[in-house]
């Protein structure tokens, strides 16, 4: 899907006259169709697994440990206790992020588990 959406429909997608960032599977980035002819050079940003997959449950469950892992590197890099009024809300910011966090510097990357790479496209710097 995410092929023929950014190589044979590029063009429309750059037509959104707004800000979108896309999320774009990795293997679309590094695809021979070259999806730099249409788009400026891609941004890759670490994702952390925050979730639990299971074939026999409804729903995902949270993986407490990828979780954890995204607290503890937020505390590295602020003080969470001026931004967030909980632990709670810091909780609920990471969950809805889907475990996606700035480039980081060696060291953080280096402490976050089960780490992917993802992609994103800014059409509008082209």
């Amino acid at each position: 899907m995410a092929n023929r959406l950014f190589f044979d429909y590029a063009a429309q997608v750059q037509e959104l006259r707004c800000t979108i960032v896309y999320t774009v599977p990795i293997s679309t980035l590094y695809s021979p169709r070259g999806i730099g002819t249409d788009f400026d050079r891609p941004t890759i940003v670490p994702m952390v697994n925050i979730y639990e997959f299971a074939q026999t449950a409804d729903r995902l469950d949270y993986n407490e440990a990828g979780l954890q892992a995204l607290v503890n590197l937020l505390e590295r890099r602020m003080d969470t206790s001026k931004i967030f009024a909980s632990e709670q809300e810091l909780y609920q910011m990471i969950k809805a992020s889907g475990g996606a966090c700035a480039p980081p510097d060696a060291d953080d990357a280096r402490s976050l588990p089960n780490s992917d790479r993802t992609g994103t496209l800014d059409p509008a710097n082209r």
